[in-house]
């Protein structure tokens, strides 16, 4: 869909389409991300950096893994695994801004106090 347009997903109601900026230079390795995070004391040394580390391995996309996936999808089935995808994919995006921001909170979001 062309950027700007508005789309209705399968999951509910409208969604808007925003591209993300241009990157200033070829992309990242992921792995090589994560290698350098799993690499820091500050996320190795805590329970919550551990835990921060699992979860971004397990968000880690194989292409190989998808890709054998999703050559087996119903049909029918597929406009919806878009509609998920796109809505991930607007989440990360969400994230990554909100992680770059200069006045981004260091606890995105706190826990509750009891």
């Amino acid at each position: 869909m062309p950027a700007g347009l508005t789309r209705t997903g399968a999951l509910g109601g409208p969604a808007e389409q925003q591209p993300p900026p241009a990157r200033r230079g070829p992309a990242p390795d992921p792995q090589a991300i994560l290698r350098h995070l799993r690499d820091d004391p500050a996320l190795r040394s805590s329970e919550t950096g551990r835990d921060l580390l699992r979860w971004l391995h397990a968000q880690a996309p194989s292409h190989d893994r998808s890709t054998a996936l999703l050559s087996h999808s119903p049909p029918h089935c597929r406009e919806r695994i878009a509609d998920l995808a796109e809505v991930y994919a607007e989440g990360w995006y969400a994230l990554a801004k909100r992680l770059r921001s200069p006045d981004a909170p260091a606890t995105p979001h706190p826990r509750p106090t009891p």
